[in-house]
Protein backbone atom coordinates (compact mmCIF):
# COMPACT_ATOMS: atom_id res chain seq x y z
CA UNK A 1 0.00 0.00 0.00
CA UNK A 2 1.23 3.44 -0.94
CA UNK A 3 1.93 5.84 1.90
CA UNK A 4 -0.75 8.47 2.35
CA UNK A 5 1.91 11.16 2.20
CA UNK A 6 2.47 10.20 -1.42
CA UNK A 7 -0.95 11.29 -2.69
CA UNK A 8 -0.36 13.13 -5.91
CA UNK A 9 -2.13 16.28 -7.08
CA UNK A 10 -4.76 14.35 -9.06
CA UNK A 11 -5.46 12.02 -6.14
CA UNK A 12 -5.95 15.02 -3.85
CA UNK A 13 -8.24 16.62 -6.44
CA UNK A 14 -10.33 13.43 -6.64
CA UNK A 15 -10.54 13.26 -2.84
CA UNK A 16 -11.67 16.90 -2.70
CA UNK A 17 -14.50 16.16 -5.15
CA UNK A 18 -15.51 13.17 -3.02
CA UNK A 19 -15.47 15.16 0.22
CA UNK A 20 -17.75 17.71 -1.45
CA UNK A 21 -20.15 15.07 -2.83
CA UNK A 22 -19.83 12.45 -0.05
CA UNK A 23 -21.11 9.63 -2.28
CA UNK A 24 -20.70 9.75 -6.03
CA UNK A 25 -19.78 8.03 -9.26
CA UNK A 26 -16.65 8.19 -11.37
CA UNK A 27 -18.61 10.18 -13.97
CA UNK A 28 -19.52 12.89 -11.44
CA UNK A 29 -15.94 13.13 -10.15
CA UNK A 30 -14.78 13.37 -13.76
CA UNK A 31 -17.27 16.22 -14.30
CA UNK A 32 -16.05 17.91 -11.11
CA UNK A 33 -12.44 17.91 -12.32
CA UNK A 34 -13.36 18.85 -15.90
CA UNK A 35 -14.76 22.13 -14.60
CA UNK A 36 -11.11 23.11 -14.04
CA UNK A 37 -9.29 21.24 -16.82
CA UNK A 38 -9.69 18.47 -19.38
CA UNK A 39 -9.25 14.91 -18.12
CA UNK A 40 -10.14 11.48 -19.46
CA UNK A 41 -12.84 9.42 -17.75
CA UNK A 42 -10.48 6.42 -17.70
CA UNK A 43 -7.84 8.44 -15.85
CA UNK A 44 -10.33 9.31 -13.10
CA UNK A 45 -11.51 5.68 -13.01
CA UNK A 46 -7.93 4.46 -12.54
CA UNK A 47 -7.20 6.98 -9.77
CA UNK A 48 -10.42 6.15 -7.91
CA UNK A 49 -9.74 2.41 -8.18
CA UNK A 50 -6.27 2.95 -6.71
CA UNK A 51 -7.66 5.10 -3.88
CA UNK A 52 -10.18 2.33 -3.18
CA UNK A 53 -7.37 -0.25 -3.02
CA UNK A 54 -5.40 2.04 -0.67
CA UNK A 55 -8.35 2.04 1.72
CA UNK A 56 -9.21 5.71 1.26
CA UNK A 57 -12.51 5.05 -0.55
CA UNK A 58 -15.35 2.58 -0.24
CA UNK A 59 -17.41 1.51 -3.20
CA UNK A 60 -20.78 -0.13 -3.60
CA UNK A 61 -22.32 -1.50 -6.77
CA UNK A 62 -25.51 0.38 -7.72
CA UNK A 63 -26.92 -1.08 -10.92
CA UNK A 64 -24.23 -0.77 -13.57
CA UNK A 65 -21.99 1.69 -11.70
CA UNK A 66 -20.09 1.92 -8.45
CA UNK A 67 -20.88 4.58 -5.87
CA UNK A 68 -17.72 5.74 -4.13
CA UNK A 69 -17.47 7.36 -0.70
CA UNK A 70 -14.46 8.70 1.20
CA UNK A 71 -13.48 6.55 4.19
CA UNK A 72 -11.44 9.33 5.79
CA UNK A 73 -12.29 12.97 6.33
CA UNK A 74 -10.06 15.73 5.03
CA UNK A 75 -8.92 16.41 8.61
CA UNK A 76 -8.13 12.74 9.28
CA UNK A 77 -6.08 12.50 6.11
CA UNK A 78 -4.24 15.74 6.95
CA UNK A 79 -3.43 14.43 10.46
CA UNK A 80 -2.22 11.12 9.04
CA UNK A 81 0.00 12.86 6.49
CA UNK A 82 1.36 15.22 9.16
CA UNK A 83 2.12 12.31 11.52
CA UNK A 84 3.95 10.40 8.79
CA UNK A 85 5.86 13.51 7.72
CA UNK A 86 6.93 14.41 11.27
CA UNK A 87 7.97 10.81 11.93
CA UNK A 88 10.06 10.78 8.75
CA UNK A 89 11.63 14.17 9.51
CA UNK A 90 12.56 13.23 13.08
CA UNK A 91 14.10 9.96 11.88
CA UNK A 92 16.19 11.81 9.31
CA UNK A 93 16.97 15.06 11.15
CA UNK A 94 16.22 14.43 14.83
CA UNK A 95 14.52 16.81 17.24
CA UNK A 96 15.71 19.84 15.25
CA UNK A 97 13.03 19.07 12.66
CA UNK A 98 10.29 19.24 15.29
CA UNK A 99 11.75 22.45 16.70
CA UNK A 100 11.71 24.02 13.22
CA UNK A 101 8.09 22.92 12.76
CA UNK A 102 7.06 24.47 16.08
CA UNK A 103 8.89 27.67 15.15
CA UNK A 104 6.94 27.85 11.87
CA UNK A 105 3.68 27.55 13.82
CA UNK A 106 4.76 30.25 16.25
CA UNK A 107 5.53 32.54 13.30
CA UNK A 108 1.99 32.31 11.94
CA UNK A 109 -0.06 35.52 11.97
CA UNK A 110 -2.07 35.98 15.16
CA UNK A 111 -5.41 35.43 13.42
CA UNK A 112 -4.29 32.05 12.08
CA UNK A 113 -2.89 31.08 15.48
CA UNK A 114 -6.22 31.90 17.14
CA UNK A 115 -8.06 29.85 14.53
CA UNK A 116 -5.66 26.94 15.09
CA UNK A 117 -6.02 27.08 18.88
CA UNK A 118 -9.80 27.25 18.58
CA UNK A 119 -9.83 24.19 16.35
CA UNK A 120 -7.52 22.29 18.70
CA UNK A 121 -9.65 23.12 21.74
CA UNK A 122 -12.73 21.69 19.98
CA UNK A 123 -10.89 18.37 19.44
CA UNK A 124 -10.30 17.84 23.18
Amino acid sequence: MKSRTQLGPLQREVMQCLWNERETTVRRVNDCIRKKRPIAYTTVLTVMTRLYRQGLLSREKQGRVFLYSPLVSKGELARSILRETLRSLTQRFGIDAVAAFVQEIEDLPETKLRKLLKKLSRKQ
